[in-house]
Formats: structure tokens, C-alpha cells, sequence
């Protein structure tokens, strides 16, 4: 009987952990705001191509929320002090100390790197386009009050990504309008 007590509470000592470890990765990538990105990116794709492409709908979907969540996460770590001063962020999983900076920074690699390999598949000015908005988030090469021009670095992929050409046809006449 005390044997099994033993199971019982180790089993839920490890769910516990699993479930915590898995609210913390959608803290670091920021889950609800990365898939808000992807909409954008994916209504952008849709209305860049004249043909449906099913598979390149999942490989914009997932190189796109791999590439945005990698941006978070290192933004996280890049951030980390701060976010321990602002009631807001102080829970976060790095601020918090629940994650190591070196795992926050080996998951954002791993993000980053298979991300933008999937967006390269449809043509490197894609991946180029997502590594530069990767980039420009998580260093801070724009201000808060110019934040727009991420979302529209996103567009300008998705852009791309729809009919291939480094922003000429559809992505040029998006950003000029």
C-alpha cells in the first residue's frame, strides 16, 4: 500500500512538472500572440496567391510560428530583468527563473533554424524576409511606436511567399500602398 502512495504521488509530481513545463512554452513563444501573427501572415498569403496550395498554407502556418516564437523567447531572455520589475511579466517563465536562459535560448535556435528552413522550401527571399523580422523583434531594431513595421515585415513574407518574387509583383504593390 505505501508503495503504491509512492506511484501515485510521483506520477502526479511529473504530470505536475509536464503540465507546468508546457504552460511555460507557451509563455516563451507567446502562444496566443504568435498565432495572432500567423493569421495576419496567412489571410496576407491568401490574398497574394491566385491558387490554394494546402501545403504551403501549413508550411507558412508552422515556419511562421516557429520563426514568431523564437523571436518572443529571445526577446524574453533579452528582457529578462525588466520583466522581473513589471507585475505584467514578472511570471514569466525566464523572469520567473522557472527557465534556464540557455534552455530559452536552445529553443529559440531550434525554433529559428526549422522555421526558417521551412520557409525557405517555398523560396529563400521568404526565409530572408522572416530571419529579418525575426531579428528586428528580438534585438529591438524598431520602436514601439514604429512596431508596425514588424507586422508588416510578416506581410511582406507572406507576400513573397504567395507568388515567389523578392517584392516585386503582389509584394512590391503592397508596400508601396
Amino acid at each position: 500500500m505505501n508503495k503504491l502512495a509512492t506511484t501515485n504521488s510521483t506520477n502526479a509530481g511529473i504530470t505536475g512538472f509536464l503540465k507546468q513545463k508546457l504552460n511555460d512554452y507557451k509563455m516563451l513563444v507567446k502562444l496566443k500572440l504568435s498565432m495572432l501573427v500567423v493569421f495576419s501572415a496567412l489571410i496576407t498569403f491568401l490574398l497574394g496567391t491566385d491558387v490554394f496550395n494546402a501545403v504551403g498554407i501549413l508550411v507558412l502556418c508552422v515556419g511562421g510560428l516557429l520563426v514568431t516564437g523564437a523571436a518572443n523567447a529571445l526577446n524574453q531572455v533579452f528582457e529578462k530583468e525588466y520583466d522581473r520589475l513589471m507585475k505584467r511579466t514578472a511570471n514569466r517563465p525566464v523572469a520567473a527563473g522557472r527557465m534556464e536562459i540557455s534552455e530559452a535560448v536552445l529553443a529559440a535556435g531550434l525554433m529559428s533554424v526549422t522555421g526558417l528552413l521551412l520557409l525557405a522550401t517555398f523560396n529563400p527571399q521568404t526565409a530572408l524576409l522572416g530571419a529579418i523580422s525575426l531579428l528586428s523583434y528580438a534585438f529591438h531594431l524598431y520602436s514601439y511606436e514604429t512596431g508596425f513595421t514588424r507586422c508588416c515585415m510578416d506581410w511582406c513574407y507572406s507576400w513573397c511567399f504567395a507568388d515567389g518574387n523578392w517584392l516585386g509583383g503582389r509584394g512590391r504593390q503592397f508596400i508601396w500602398a
